[in-house]
C-alpha cells in the first residue's frame, strides 16, 4: 500500500498497480504502462453509486519513450449505463450495472467496460485499456482493498 496505490505481483515478477479498481501501472505483461491518472471524481479510483457517476473523466497514460517523462497520451472518456444483471465472482453473486466507457483522444479511441455494484458503485469486474500495444486487460476484484 503506497498512499492508496496497491501493487500486486506474480511469482513471474509481473505487476499491476491499482488505485481502487483503476489500473494505474503494469510491468512484465507485454508493453509496460508506466502510469495512468484521471480527473476526479473517478468512479474507478473511489466507488460512486452508478446514478452519480460523472458524465466524463480525462484519462492520461504514460508509456516508455526516449525521454525522461515518457510518452503521455490523454483521452476524454464518457460513461454510458447499460443493463442491470447478476454476476458471480468466486461463488459470490453481485447485482451490477454494465457501464461502457468510450474514450477519444488525438492518438485514437478505445472502449472500457465496467460492472459496477448497483448499491455502492464498487467496480467488481472491468475490461480496461492499458495502451495501444497491450490492449484490454480483464480485471476481477475478489475483495476490494480498504486499507484496514
Amino acid at each position: 500500500d503506497n498512499g492508496g496505490y496497491i501493487t500486486y505481483a506474480s511469482s513471474l515478477r509481473q505487476t499491476l498497480t491499482l488505485r481502487g479498481s483503476q489500473i494505474t501501472g503494469s510491468r512484465g505483461l507485454g508493453y509496460d504502462l508506466l502510469s495512468a491518472t484521471s480527473s476526479q471524481p473517478d468512479p474507478l479510483s473511489r466507488p460512486i453509486r452508478p446514478g452519480s457517476w460523472p458524465d466524463e473523466v480525462v484519462r492520461s497514460y504514460e508509456f516508455p519513450a526516449d525521454s525522461p517523462r515518457g510518452r503521455v497520451e490523454s483521452f476524454n472518456c464518457r460513461f454510458e449505463a447499460g443493463p442491470i444483471r447478476d454476476v458471480v465472482i468466486l461463488q459470490k453473486s453481485y447485482r451490477v450495472v454494465e457501464i461502457s466507457e468510450y474514450c477519444d483522444g488525438p492518438t485514437g479511441a478505445f472502449e472500457n467496460l465496467h460492472l459496477a455494484d448497483v448499491s455502492d458503485g464498487t467496480v467488481w469486474r472491468s475490461l480496461q485499456w492499458l495502451g495501444p500495444q497491450q490492449g484490454l486487460i480483464d480485471l476481477e476484484m475478489v475483495l476490494p482493498y480498504t486499507g484496514d
